[in-house]
Protein backbone atom coordinates (compact mmCIF):
# COMPACT_ATOMS: atom_id res chain seq x y z
CA UNK A 1 0.00 0.00 0.00
CA UNK A 2 1.03 3.46 -1.01
CA UNK A 3 0.71 6.91 1.28
CA UNK A 4 0.29 10.30 0.31
CA UNK A 5 0.34 12.46 3.02
CA UNK A 6 -0.07 16.24 2.10
CA UNK A 7 1.44 18.94 4.29
CA UNK A 8 1.26 23.01 3.74
CA UNK A 9 4.28 23.84 6.12
CA UNK A 10 6.84 21.86 7.43
CA UNK A 11 5.60 19.71 10.46
CA UNK A 12 1.60 20.29 9.66
CA UNK A 13 1.77 16.36 8.47
CA UNK A 14 3.75 14.89 11.99
CA UNK A 15 1.67 17.26 13.90
CA UNK A 16 -2.16 15.99 12.40
CA UNK A 17 -1.34 13.28 11.05
CA UNK A 18 0.79 11.01 12.78
CA UNK A 19 -1.27 8.82 14.63
CA UNK A 20 -2.94 7.37 11.33
CA UNK A 21 0.23 7.21 9.75
CA UNK A 22 1.89 4.97 12.35
CA UNK A 23 -0.85 2.90 11.91
CA UNK A 24 -0.25 2.93 8.06
CA UNK A 25 3.55 2.36 8.85
CA UNK A 26 3.17 -0.50 10.68
CA UNK A 27 0.66 -1.82 8.45
CA UNK A 28 4.14 -2.05 6.28
CA UNK A 29 2.49 0.89 3.82
CA UNK A 30 5.35 2.81 1.93
CA UNK A 31 4.53 6.73 3.12
CA UNK A 32 5.33 9.79 1.06
CA UNK A 33 4.93 13.28 2.48
CA UNK A 34 4.80 16.01 0.27
CA UNK A 35 5.29 19.74 1.92
CA UNK A 36 4.51 22.80 0.22
CA UNK A 37 5.87 25.53 1.50
CA UNK A 38 9.03 26.41 3.61
CA UNK A 39 7.13 27.63 6.80
CA UNK A 40 8.31 31.48 7.08
CA UNK A 41 4.50 31.72 8.38
CA UNK A 42 4.97 28.50 10.67
CA UNK A 43 5.14 29.94 13.72
CA UNK A 44 6.19 33.52 15.76
CA UNK A 45 9.28 35.19 15.37
CA UNK A 46 11.28 36.49 12.49
CA UNK A 47 10.20 34.25 9.05
CA UNK A 48 13.80 34.12 8.13
CA UNK A 49 14.83 32.49 11.43
CA UNK A 50 12.18 29.86 11.01
CA UNK A 51 13.20 29.02 7.39
CA UNK A 52 16.63 28.25 8.68
CA UNK A 53 14.99 26.05 11.29
CA UNK A 54 12.60 24.18 8.91
CA UNK A 55 16.11 23.22 7.04
CA UNK A 56 18.00 22.45 9.76
CA UNK A 57 15.35 20.11 11.07
CA UNK A 58 14.99 18.53 7.15
CA UNK A 59 18.93 18.28 7.34
CA UNK A 60 18.55 15.93 10.63
CA UNK A 61 15.74 13.89 8.90
CA UNK A 62 17.72 13.04 6.00
CA UNK A 63 20.56 11.74 7.70
CA UNK A 64 18.06 9.25 9.37
CA UNK A 65 16.45 7.50 6.00
CA UNK A 66 13.43 5.75 6.55
CA UNK A 67 13.46 2.84 4.02
CA UNK A 68 9.70 3.02 3.96
CA UNK A 69 8.79 7.28 3.61
CA UNK A 70 10.11 9.37 0.95
CA UNK A 71 9.85 13.44 1.53
CA UNK A 72 9.42 15.62 -1.28
CA UNK A 73 9.81 18.81 -0.14
CA UNK A 74 8.59 21.86 -2.43
CA UNK A 75 10.18 24.33 -0.49
CA UNK A 76 7.94 27.44 -1.51
CA UNK A 77 7.95 31.36 -0.45
CA UNK A 78 4.73 31.30 1.88
CA UNK A 79 1.93 33.01 0.02
CA UNK A 80 3.05 31.88 -3.35
CA UNK A 81 0.68 29.70 -4.72
CA UNK A 82 -1.75 32.87 -3.96
CA UNK A 83 0.04 34.85 -5.67
CA UNK A 84 0.31 32.11 -8.66
CA UNK A 85 -3.55 32.57 -8.74
CA UNK A 86 -5.47 34.80 -10.78
CA UNK A 87 -8.71 36.66 -9.71
CA UNK A 88 -10.81 33.84 -11.70
CA UNK A 89 -9.46 31.10 -9.64
CA UNK A 90 -6.85 29.95 -12.70
CA UNK A 91 -2.99 29.46 -12.53
CA UNK A 92 -1.28 32.07 -14.00
CA UNK A 93 1.78 30.44 -16.20
CA UNK A 94 5.15 31.27 -15.24
CA UNK A 95 8.29 31.05 -17.60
Amino acid sequence: MKVLALGAHPDDIEIFMFGTLAAYAAQGAELTFAVATDGAKGGKGDATVLVRIRREEAAIRRAFPCPRLRVADRGLREGMLVELMRADGAWQETA
